[in-house]
């Protein structure tokens, strides 16, 4: 088993996709694939035998709702398309939500080499001093795993 925190992933999912050549009695949506959103790149590989990885860059895809619990990412030079399938809308509003963002944020310009904690962190204005008893010795409370009070308050206002 992956270990999907490890990775970063921020989405993970079993979804159909849709075979492009399938027999006339044949489901083309029988092909299930696990998936992985980390950062702007969407994963992809056989959910049987999870072989055939793929990755996709968001930023040269768009994706598309359709009807159904079903979408498709469609390359922006070129016409290729992989259709992909959820098993409710509701999933399927979550994944489309996720990779629009993840296009929309692999297409932003560079920044330079902090990361948006950082920048968050600079633009949030300062926190006031802390009034519980807890705190008066001047000291702040960590949690297990060597976070303070400060900056779980502040990776809460984050999401």
């Amino acid at each position: 088993a992956m270990d999907w925190q490890e990775l970063g992933a921020e989405l993970v999912g079993t979804l159909r996709r849709k075979k492009t050549e399938h027999g006339m009695f044949e489901d083309p949506w029988k092909s299930k694939v696990v998936c992985w959103l980390v950062g702007s790149i969407l994963h992809m590989k056989n959910a049987a035998d999870h072989t055939g990885h793929e990755a996709f860059e968001m930023d040269k895809w768009e994706v598309q709702s359709r009807e159904k619990g079903k979408f498709w990412l469609q390359r922006t030079q070129g016409d290729y398309q992989v259709h992909l399938k959820a098993e409710t809308v509701s999933e399927a509003d979550i994944w489309v939500q996720k990779l629009a963002h993840a296009t929309a944020t692999a297409r932003q310009p560079r920044a330079p080499a902090s990361s948006a904690i950082d920048s968050a962190r600079q633009a949030a204005p300062p926190s006031p001093p802390p009034t519980s008893k807890a705190n008066a010795s001047g000291g702040s409370f960590s949690h297990r795993d060597g976070r303070t009070d400060a900056d779980v308050a502040f990776e809460r206002d984050l999401t």
